[in-house]
């Protein structure tokens, strides 16, 4: 158990370093995300909701993301956010 600690003290302390690129490490599209955060607000909800009553429609059990990934991913979206300004 303690080398998981030392696994997730390493990456928070990426994270802290560089949230761009510790979500890259992990796996997230970071152009995919910097296309999507070019989107007006409503033109990715209306995307999201296409992707979303498609996998309803598909009877596939749908995954929740980890909550890792959605940390990573937001932090690289803040970051990505505040070099457009």
């Amino acid at each position: 158990m303690a080398h998981r600690r030392n696994n997730k003290s390493a990456r928070t302390n990426t994270v802290k370093a560089d949230p761009v690129r510790a979500a890259a490490e992990f796996g997230i599209d970071i152009e995919a995300l910097k296309d999507n955060l070019k989107l007006s607000y409503s033109e990715r909800i209306r995307r999201h909701q296409i992707k979303l009553n498609a996998m309803i429609k598909s009877g596939k059990p749908i995954k929740r993301p980890s909550d890792e990934r959605i940390l990573l991913e937001l932090e690289a979206i803040k970051k990505l956010r505040k070099g457009k300004k």
